[in-house]
């Protein structure tokens, strides 16, 4: 499936303005503040996650990756979560914890999917993953990514 067909079945309305995201999901809306770019990049307040081989739902096949994170909107655990992730070079396969919508800011990675297609993105690019899914990622040159998290059975 193509990321334009997975982002059609999520159909959320998306409006960008100067200052906010309004991103619409199922009639629930979220306006978003928007910080100016020179505060997203360098990536600053990021907190370094638990080992990847150590944590539940995460496979390292290759290297030791190591990935810190920064929740600007929710946590772990929250239904909703934006922020930024980064992660040094390595090859894992992991689960998808939600629905999400991810931008490579830095960076270049290979997605590989449980039907075996590769997805090669680099700054700018975008890709959208759905809940459940099995994807190794192959991180060639430590990547920096923005995303946004839907997950509705969230408990937090």
């Amino acid at each position: 499936m193509t990321f334009a067909s997975k982002l059609k079945q999520f159909q959320p309305d998306l409006i960008l303005t100067v200052n906010t995201v309004t991103l619409t999901i199922s009639n629930d809306c979220y306006e978003i503040p928007m910080k100016p770019f020179k505060d997203i990049l360098p990536a600053t307040g990021m907190q370094e996650l638990p080992p990847l081989a150590e944590t539940p739902g995460y496979e390292v096949l290759e290297g030791a990756p190591v990935a810190s994170i920064r929740f600007d909107r929710g946590s772990p655990h929250s239904q909703h979560r934006l922020g930024i992730w980064k992660c040094t070079p390595g090859t894992f396969r992991c689960i998808e914890k939600g629905d999400e919508l991810q931008t490579v800011l830095e960076g270049q990675l290979t997605l590989i999917l449980e039907d075996g297609s590769e997805h090669h993105l680099r700054p700018g690019q975008s890709v959208y993953t759905e809940k459940g899914e099995k994807v190794t990622w192959k991180i060639i040159e430590t990547v920096t990514k923005v995303f946004f998290t839907n997950d509705p059975n969230a408990q937090g």
